[in-house]
């Protein structure tokens, strides 16, 4: 190793620090520091890689709920229509309504059915409607088809 001297007023002293050479530096001290550096990131590649892995389950597992969560949307539409469904056959039962009133018989919540089932039931009685065949209408009759209506929704004369 070179020895180095610095300049003390008049008097040269000897630098007890250890200095290195250009060639010490290059090869020696530089390589062995890229050599721990490097190893500090040796692992890069593969943390590289299972981050890539978690990305591609994470985004599977949204994909995944996204569907799930439609599902139970579909399903829930389908739970609330049954529902619907049976409560309108109970509330027809109720007031009396023949099976071909039921089309006409709808609604978004129990209230709007039994509304609907109500008003019905007023205009149509419940029961199997009858229907009287009868000749054509009197030629002296102009009111044949309000005669037919009226029967049809069991009103007499009196109510028209």
């Amino acid at each position: 190793m070179t020895k180095y001297f610095t300049k003390d007023g008049d008097d040269f002293k000897e630098v007890e620090d250890t200095l290195f050479t250009q060639s010490e530096i290059d090869t020696n001290i530089i390589p062995k520091r890229l050599e721990r550096e490097r190893g500090k990131f040796a692992d890069y590649e593969t943390l590289k890689e299972k981050a890539a892995k978690v990305d591609t389950i994470k985004s599977e597992l949204e994909s995944k709920l996204a569907e799930k969560d439609v599902a139970i949307g579909d399903l829930t539409t389908k739970v609330k229509t049954a529902e619907l469904g049976t409560e309108k056959v109970k509330i027809a039962s109720k007031y009396k309504l023949s099976d071909d009133a039921l089309e006409f018989l709808d609604g978004d919540s129990v209230e709007a059915l039994e509304a609907k089932a109500e008003k019905l039931s007023k205009l149509a009685p419940g029961g199997k409607v009858v229907v009287k065949k009868t000749g054509k209408p009197a030629e002296g009759e102009a009111d044949g088809n309000k005669s037919i209506a009226r029967n049809l929704f069991g009103r007499s004369n009196s109510d028209a």
